[in-house]
């Protein structure tokens, strides 16, 4: 199987990329559904989405490169 998913003026993109992408878009439209069920507010969640995603990046690339 090629790993290459597409290619945008020849710039790759993976499959993992493309898996991993969809799985944090399916994880905030279920968060979502979740606030809108039980009355929160969805801003919040974004805004702590929005923090953490590029510490957790930035940290698993660390442990990577320790490991």
């Amino acid at each position: 199987m090629n790993p290459i998913a597409f290619s945008i003026n020849g710039f790759d993109v993976r499959w993992y990329g493309v898996i991993i992408g969809t799985g944090v878009i399916m994880a905030l439209i279920l968060g979502n559904i979740n606030c809108k069920a039980r009355n929160y507010n969805f801003d919040n969640v974004m805004d702590v989405f929005l923090i953490f995603l590029p510490i957790c990046c930035n940290r698993s690339k660390s442990l990577l490169c320790i490991f």
